[in-house]
């Protein structure tokens, strides 16, 4: 569906469409009254219309609270931000500050940083920023947590290429370059848009920002040396990769990682890529699994040497130390037992320590299969939970029984 119905997209976007594809998700209806359907609208398009909603938005359920309204294209739903990482952006740029979201997509940027700043969100396209605003009514924050009334902050939309405006941006900017200029996601920063002229001028030009990547993203030097690169990881995957400046706690040059899974708090870890780590051929007493964002940063030496610890093999694979180790990038798991991966030997092994229930994870280790192994290897008749974490040592499969540090081991 195009723009160019926009009578049907104003009353998908109402809360006469909003409850029709609440009923078909089963959930509880709007408190709110709803909006009377005009007596010429076209039920059976509507309703084709409802559904495709119902199910972008049932996939976004992992990203966004379930009771939460927003509305997608196809395209703009797989680039938006997580609500999780949207929000985190938001608090990163200082509250004072106005802010330019360009390329703003379906908005989800733009109503998290209006939660806190006034916002223009700019996108070329017409049906992008139709969305925009209509995820903005939906979503806007009017009151806080205490039940106080917000501060009243504008927000504003403008559909522009960002190179017809760009001269007039002198605030801080949140870019989501488009990925898929021909309809091919690309990591390339050549191949985006805006074009990389563009964004040299936003990093010269704007006191501070943040140029939201794809993790695999390579960036000129340059971009390297202006801005502190930043991973993102939330719900163990690497979601973003963040170029800031204009911040101090993020300084020019330098990489970070930082996790978002946990419900509290997390500080970002900083530092400059190291290639070399200790190296150790065995596990000590414990092994540390870290986030796939510290990997995607390429902090994995950088983060061993600074707590002191070896990497099993290479800085790919696994840590290993003699303390525990509780930080937001890394799992911990504590030594049960280590012996060479002989899929008859491990599975006396958990017999022995009365495993009935595994989680298996792995490393390297061409072809073993986790899900099989995880199903296959417990004795079933074991009353305890265990960790099997395989891993490669000087081309070596090796089986490491460890339990996570904060627990001891669990009946079933």
């Amino acid at each position: 569906m195009s723009l160019a119905d926009i009578d049907t997209w104003e009353l998908l976007t109402s809360s006469f469409g909003e409850q029709m594809i609440r009923q078909m998700l089963g959930q509880s209806p709007l408190e709110d009254p709803v909006t009377e359907a005009p007596q010429s609208y076209r039920h059976r398009l509507l309703h084709a219309f409802c559904e495709q909603q119902a199910f972008w938005r049932k996939r976004s359920w992992p990203r966004f609270p379930r009771e939460a309204t927003w509305f997608w294209t196809d395209n703009l739903m797989q680039q938006a931000s997580d609500w999780q990482t949207a929000l985190y952006k938001a608090n990163l740029i200082p509250q004072s500050e106005a802010v330019f979201d360009l390329c703003c997509g379906a908005g989800v940027d733009a109503v998290a940083l209006s939660h806190l700043h006034s916002v223009t969100a700019v996108d070329i396209d017409p049906l992008a920023c139709f969305l925009t605003q209509a995820n903005f009514d939906w979503n806007k924050l009017d009151f806080g947590t205490d039940g106080t009334l917000l501060p009243e902050r504008s927000f504003s939309v403008e559909c522009a290429a960002v190179e017809e405006i760009i001269h007039d941006i002198h605030h801080w900017v949140h870019v989501d370059p488009d990925r898929r200029p021909d309809e091919n996601r690309t990591t390339s920063v050549e191949w985006m848009q805006p074009s990389l002229g563009t964004l040299e001028t936003l990093l010269q030009q704007s006191p501070g920002g943040i140029i939201k990547l794809a993790p695999a993203s390579e960036v000129p030097t340059l971009w390297t040396e202006a801005t502190c690169r930043l991973w993102i990881g939330d719900r163990r995957q690497c979601r973003q990769q963040l170029l800031i400046w204009g911040l101090p706690q993020f300084p020019s040059g330098c990489s970070g990682a930082i996790s978002l899974d946990n419900s509290g708090e997390s500080l970002p870890y900083l530092d400059k890529v190291q290639p070399y780590a200790e190296l150790a051929s065995l596990p000590d007493q414990f092994i540390y699994d870290f986030h796939p964002s510290l990997r995607a940063a390429g902090l994995s030496a950088a983060f061993a040497n600074s707590l002191k610890l070896a990497a099993l093999g290479d800085v790919s694979g696994y840590l290993t130390g003699g303390q525990p180790i509780h930080h937001s990038l890394v799992d911990c798991y504590q030594v049960i037992e280590t012996i060479a991966w002989d899929e008859k030997k491990v599975r006396k092994l958990l017999r022995e320590k009365s495993i009935g229930s595994l989680v298996v994870k792995k490393r390297g280790c061409k072809g073993l299969d986790p899900n099989k192994l995880q199903l296959s290897l417990p004795d079933k008749r074991g009353e305890l939970q265990a960790t099997l974490i395989l891993a490669e040592v000087h081309k070596k499969q090796i089986a490491i029984l460890a339990q996570p540090s904060s627990s001891q081991p669990t009946h079933r």
